[in-house]
């Protein structure tokens, strides 16, 4: 490991009351400083499976130098596999890396509650920022992180990788020429399958090689949960992920946003949401099966996420509307269906139109790179859609844990009169209920309807006041997101 040295005041933002003060930029860029022709240098904070991805995809790329790691977890920064040639310094505690005046550029791959916070301290030390998704944990401190990236001089950009994709970007440049006449609904997806979590008998305690107050940072501390598999898990509790709404959910919810065109700050009138953990007796907290329905200016958008198989005893998951993954759009004049791998356009007659052929974003990571040394082309995925995509994911929570049990068919007469919502609710329905499930009595948690002012962020009328508990997160002492204003 590398030597520890001591804290520079500017890198660690130690409370509210010294963020508030205000933030200054006292650093720039080597890469800036040096022009193009540089290579850059690179540090990786979070060396899980999703670190070590973007390790390879940033190796990969031959004007990048890995030259520093860091994670909570000595273990993992031991065994993340390196690109070719790399060796990289390590150091268990983030501050460290932030602190190198030669590093360019940080790739912040931590568990989602460290987004936000660790981007503004990333941004304050003079480094490039690349976030992955979703850009924050919780709606306020995505806003703190935009605000505080629109003052820098610095490149800061989110893991929404479709934004990247040649497929989608055509097919989005169709739907908005209105090669197919008006859109009249959009359904986003994501079905696949996962297993329980492994519940352990005790609250579990961070590894022996892990830094608990390192890795628990903003939020509470990591003995508080059951879960056996100390990494990963946890995805599915409240305090430091967001389910798989907020996990897929935001490839899905950026598409939504990119496919139609909406720029900031268009979110949808209202949302509610529905769902449940269904099957699974574990310690987990955040719903296998979870669909939100929003209504934009009188267009229907339904955006689900689904984690059981196709039905009992079976490894394949469900699907609707001919895919499983991805996002389906339809017009006056035919339909399109495109994901990730591509996609295509169809007439009303089910006929294939226009054909979309799609990468999964690989020059996403290029386009970081290129920003970097001050290429004309357009920064792909900025940190404003990336807040507004990650919202779409929030407010579906929220309305999602506000709610109240009914079963099947109370949560079917609750939406009879949504012609829009009625096959996605019943194809919902039936995959819980082909698992097993026994709706009459086990129910399903239907949220409230939620209306949200984009402009202020905040959500308005009925229930307002419960609902806006949950658009900021707390933080313990020294590890707070500061308020950057607008």
């Amino acid at each position: 490991m590398a030597d520890r040295k001591p804290l520079s005041r500017r890198n660690f933002l130690k409370s509210s009351a010294a963020a508030t003060a205000g933030l200054a930029w006292t650093a720039k860029s080597r890469a800036q400083v040096s022009g193009a022709n540089e290579r850059v240098r690179l540090g990786l904070i979070g060396c899980g499976s999703r670190g070590g991805k973007l390790a390879r995809n940033f190796g990969e790329l031959g004007e990048v130098d890995l030259v520093a790691l860091s994670d909570a977890d000595r273990e993992r920064m031991e065994t993340l596999p390196l690109p070719e040639g790399a060796l990289p310094q390590v150091h268990q505690d983030y501050r460290r890396l932030l602190d190198d005046p030669t590093i360019d550029a940080v790739v912040i791959a931590t568990p989602n509650h460290w987004h936000a916070l660790m981007g503004i301290q990333g941004l304050d030390a003079g480094k490039h920022v690349h976030v992955e998704k979703p850009l924050s944990h919780s709606i306020w401190e995505g806003r703190q992180l935009v605000n505080f990236a629109a003052q820098s001089q610095l490149v800061a950009m989110t893991g929404t990788q479709h934004r990247s994709d040649p497929g989608i970007r055509a097919a989005a440049e169709s739907i908005q020429r209105g090669d197919l006449g008006a859109v009249q609904f959009i359904h986003s997806m994501h079905f696949s399958v996962r297993n329980p979590i492994q519940a352990a008998s005790a609250p579990r305690e961070a590894p022996a090689t892990c830094d608990e107050e390192l890795w628990a940072g903003p939020a509470p501390l990591v003995g508080t949960t059951h879960r056996e598999r100390f990494h990963y898990d946890w995805h599915w509790f409240w305090n430091w992920g967001n389910g798989e709404m907020g996990n897929w959910g935001p490839h899905r919810s950026d598409d939504i946003r990119h496919l139609l065109g909406w720029e900031a700050p268009a979110v949808p009138d209202n949302v509610i949401s529905l769902g449940g953990r269904y099957l699974w007796q574990d310690g987990g907290e955040t719903a296998n099966m979870q669909l939100a329905y929003f209504d934009y200016q009188g267009l229907p958008v339904v955006f689900e996420v689904r984690n059981l198989p196709r039905a009992a005893g079976q490894n394949a998951p469900g699907s609707m509307r001919g895919t499983r993954s991805a996002n389906f759009v339809q017009c006056e004049g035919g339909s399109y269906v495109i994901g990730r791998s591509g996609g295509r356009s169809f007439d009303l007659e089910g006929q294939p139109v226009g054909e979309f052929k799609g990468n999964g974003g690989q020059p996403h990571f290029g386009n970081f790179i290129a920003a970097i040394k001050g290429e004309a082309s357009a920064l792909t995925a900025s940190m404003e859609a990336g807040h507004h995509g990650a919202n779409l994911c929030h407010v579906s929570n929220i309305s999602y844990r506000l709610g109240m049990e009914m079963d099947r068919e109370e949560a079917e007469s609750h939406f009879q009169a949504n012609q829009a919502l009625v096959e996605s609710l019943q194809s919902f329905l039936g995959q819980i209920e082909a698992n097993g499930v026994d709706l009459a009595s086990e129910g399903i948690r239907v949220g409230p309807s939620l209306r949200f002012d984009p402009q202020k962020e905040m959500f308005v009328g009925p229930l307002a006041e419960r609902a806006n508990q949950l658009v900021k997160g707390s933080y313990r002492p020294g590890f707070v997101v500061p308020e950057t204003g607008a």
